[in-house]
């Protein structure tokens, strides 16, 4: 009976540290993303957009919040976000909270380096998540790829 219980907890443990390893990792993802990131450049539908067109954008993370700075206030996007840290690439959605898209999920992809963070996100009415860190142009799905630091 005892030998059937250490089983049984070294198969519960077994099971549970991948899982408590994956949630410590979206946490460490998203600690590390927290603040203001500047969009140093943008990438739309295969072409790289003017440096005068970004250079006002930024993104600002706040706990399970990212809010989309652009022109003012008035125009400002705010989202609501979740990771997974464990898929290749890492996983971000973020479900529009205001705006034409409220309610809406943008299912997307990021690369995190030290003060480096690459979003790549779908575009116009491509809502499949990106399967690489590339915005094609004339071809669909179409996606937006920013770097921002």
């Amino acid at each position: 009976m005892i030998r059937l219980l250490h089983v049984l907890i070294a198969l519960l443990l077994c099971w549970l540290l991948p899982v408590t390893a994956a949630v410590s990792q979206d946490k460490g993802d998203k600690a590390l993303l927290q603040g203001k990131w500047k969009v140093t450049k943008m990438v739309k539908r295969g072409a790289l957009v003017a440096p005068e067109k970004i250079a006002r954008i930024s993104f600002v993370f706040s706990q399970d919040r990212v809010e989309l700075v652009s022109r003012g206030d008035a125009d400002n996007r705010h989202f609501s976000s979740k990771f997974d840290s464990t898929r290749k690439p890492k996983q971000i959605d973020l479900t529009a909270e205001n705006g034409s898209f409220k309610g809406q999920t943008s299912p997307g992809i990021f690369q995190l380096d030290a003060d480096s963070l690459v979003l790549c996100l779908p575009h116009d009415d491509n809502k499949d998540r990106p399967d690489a860190f590339e915005s094609l142009g004339g071809v669909a799905p179409s996606r937006i790829l920013f770097t921002l630091q």
